[in-house]
């Protein structure tokens, strides 16, 4: 008997005898312990000091620091943001080591305070917590960052020990300590265009925190092997806190070479408009490996998942998603920005790349030489300047289109590196919950209603009831169920929602038959959806919206659909816009705007007839008019499509027809069924085309000669 009572407590005994303040109760328990009438008292004894003095050896103290940076002029985000970094972590260690040095097994080394320092950071490991997050007032950017640490003073004495039996290995501490003091400093100072440095610090920085872990990790270990107490929970808690390094380690490896790889484009491209773009998607690439290094610290939700934990990474996750939320916001700011500087700088060199000179005469040159040079100078300046402006009004055209898409990305990127998140709480409210304690719904099975084949079910919980029912199939099976409705239990299943009263609610009933074990779950409603997953789901339609949106402007650029021959009367409500083009039509000019159609003083000049709404074209064609007989000009097109002969003389028919406008373009089909028949029955006398109006040429004039703000100008200077 005595045998098998000490080999049910030698488990308890070993664990109070590591304790020197039990020593002298143990001895006197095992001589105690031959006496049967005592075993109980021991037992319940055993009990109340395993449950008062366990926690004493596993206490976990917590220290965290906050750092919050300004980003100076000629500082950059990630400068500042790998500076915090490193402050916050140094001074969380720095906190630990304060902790440490007041533990007698420190004291009794007498070590300096730069000392104890190295020792802490040689035990702990500080956790960046989240994603650093931004913060803009008055037009000043704060960088704020937390980093913590979670040290167990369970097996700190031992990891001490274990630290100061080898003299070299605080040496070796303090030097990195110092080292990574030197490269927080040097961060600092760096300059914004520093960018090759700040990688290679930053990748040094991290190589040594990693090995750090490391060690730390491996000395943990090694402490609790030589205390004994690496029980098989405390081995598979290592193995995965040992996993996650590994993860971390292999995802920061990976980040590190696409870094490298996207600051060699981005050194290669000389061109100013798309440097600035692969800086944007850089930005939202560094954004994304951020996120991603906070999803590798996840841990699997399972059945092991309690209320309060789940409640606990729901706050987490909502203030994650609003900080990457106020990021992405942020960045697709400062994206504008940059590619609106691109493109402004670009604009700028383009419209001051020709000279407006004034020709001095050559004593040697004649007045008609002079004059000649003079006259073609002029001519190529304003060819220069027609080209400018089509080259400038292009420019602004792409620029607008890239700030479209750019809103898009901004949109896409949120979708992308929200949608993890998303997923997760999503994960998180789908889960249903036991309470432990006040659980219980009371049950109550009515007389059935024999009409339908089904019971009438009654449930009670907290001064709420729900009635439901339960149908069956089975008349014998019912009679039985009814007949031993009293071994029906129920269970509320409870889930985390967006409710203003409370963080969860009962949403469902688990109800068991204890006699068959049947069972069964009812849901009583559904959980109110967090703001983030509806927002969230907005956004996705916000993209859909945008990318249609662009696609209208694509239908544009080709077809505005305004440009139509309306076989109308002219209104004068509109504009008509005298225009001329060079040569070889490669850029157009205006010459006069009026209210009225005025007349034409070459071939190379076309009237266009606009009318706009809030400053938007909404109607144009060429004015192609009949003229009427003794009284001018009517404003009455002719009609379309136009038949053409090769023979006659339009110019004689009005001065402005579409058959010798540059503004309309051969029907394919019907000039080559017309200039068939001419050919049998006219022997080709009668030959020609049919003429359409060139929508497209139209429509990219309008573009490249900006005529709805031409018409703004005009309206200043005469209205």
């Amino acid at each position: 008997m005595h045998r098998l009572i000490r080999k049910k407590h030698s488990t308890f005994i070993q664990i109070l005898i590591n304790h020197k303040k039990l020593r002298s109760y143990i001895r006197n328990a095992e001589a105690f312990m031959v006496n049967k009438n005592n075993i109980l008292f021991i037992i319940f004894t055993s009990l109340f000091l395993i449950i008062n003095i366990t926690p004493s050896f596993a206490e976990i103290k917590v220290f965290e620091k906050q750092v919050e940076e300004t980003i100076s002029r000629g500082q950059s985000q990630d400068q500042v943001e790998a500076f915090a970094l490193q402050k916050a972590k140094r001074l969380a260690v720095e906190e630990a080591g304060t902790y440490i040095s007041s533990l007698s097994v420190v004291q009794n080394y007498k070590l300096q305070k730069d000392e104890v320092t190295a020792l802490a950071s040689g035990i702990v490991q500080a956790k960046i917590i989240g994603i650093p997050s931004i913060r803009i007032d008055n037009k000043i950017v704060y960088v704020k960052v937390k980093a913590r640490i979670d040290v167990d003073t369970f097996i700190l004495d031992r990891q001490i020990q274990e630290i100061m039996k080898e003299k070299g290995t605080l040496k070796i501490l303090e030097a990195e300590r110092k080292k990574n003091k030197e490269l927080e400093e040097k961060l600092a100072n760096l300059k914004s265009s520093e960018v090759k440095r700040l990688e290679e610090l930053n990748a040094q920085a991290l190589a040594l925190e990693r090995e750090r872990d490391k060690q730390s990790l491996f000395r943990k270990e090694q402490a609790l092997k030589a205390k004994g107490e690496l029980s098989k929970v405390e081995a598979q808690r290592l193995a995965k806190e040992r996993e996650l390094q590994e993860r971390i380690s292999k995802t920061l490896a990976e980040q590190e070479k696409a870094k490298l790889e996207e600051a060699m484009a981005l050194e290669a491209e000389q061109d100013r408009i798309k440097r600035a773009q692969l800086e944007n998607e850089q930005r939202w690439n560094d954004l994304a490996r951020k996120a991603q290094l906070s999803q590798d610290q996840w841990v699997t939700i399972d059945d092991s998942l309690s209320m309060k934990q789940a409640l606990n990474e729901v706050k987490d996750l909502k203030k994650e998603v609003a900080n990457l939320k106020s990021r992405l916001d942020f960045q697709y700011q400062e994206n504008r920005k940059n590619l609106q500087a691109a493109y402004d700088q670009q604009l700028l060199l383009v419209s001051n790349n020709f000279a407006n000179s004034i020709l001095e005469k050559d004593p040697f040159e004649t007045n008609d030489e002079y004059k000649k040079r003079v006259t073609t100078h002029k001519a190529k300046l304003n060819q220069m300047k027609r080209e400018n402006r089509t080259i400038v009004r292009r420019l602004e055209i792409e620029k607008k289109r890239k700030l479209s898409e750019t809103e898009v990305q901004y949109l896409e990127h949120q979708l992308k590196i929200l949608e993890p998140f998303i997923n997760r709480l999503k994960a998180i409210q789908d889960r249903k919950f036991t309470l432990p304690e006040g659980g219980a719904v009371t049950v109550e099975l009515e007389f059935p209603d024999a009409e339908k084949s089904r019971f009438p079910m009654r449930l009670q919980y907290n001064g709420q009831s729900w009635s439901v029912w339960w149908p069956y199939t089975d008349r014998n099976a019912a009679k039985d169920f009814y007949k031993t409705r009293i071994y029906i239990k129920a269970s509320g299943l409870f889930q985390l929602g967006e409710w203003p009263e409370s963080a969860y609610k009962l949403t469902a009933v688990r109800i068991i038959h204890q006699g068959t074990n049947e069972e069964w779950e009812i849901q009583l409603e559904q959980p109110l959806e967090y703001t983030e997953i509806s927002r969230f789901a907005e956004t996705r339609e916000s993209v859909e919206v945008a990318k249609k949106l662009m696609d209208i402007d694509d239908a544009e650029k080709i077809d505005l659909g305004y440009i139509e021959f309306s076989g109308k009367s002219l209104s004068e409500s509109g504009f008509f816009i005298l225009i001329e083009a060079d040569n070889d039509e490669k850029a157009w000019d205006i010459i006069n705007i009026s209210r009225t159609r005025m007349p034409r003083n070459r071939d190379t000049q076309e009237i266009i007839f606009v009318m706009l709404e809030n400053d938007k074209v909404i109607h144009a064609e060429p004015a192609y008019v009949i003229p009427k007989e003794n009284t001018g000009l009517t404003l009455k097109p002719w009609a379309s499509p136009w038949e053409c002969d090769a023979l006659y003389n339009y110019k004689k028919k009005s001065d402005y027809h579409p058959c010798h406008s540059r503004l309309t373009m051969v029907q394919a089909g019907k000039s080559f069924a017309k200039n068939v028949i001419a050919v049998v029955y006219t022997l080709g006398l009668a030959a020609g085309t049919f003429r359409v109006i060139d929508k497209n040429k139209v429509n990219d004039i309008i573009e490249d000669i900006d005529i709805p703000n031409a018409i703004k100008k005009w309206r200043l200077d005469n209205e």
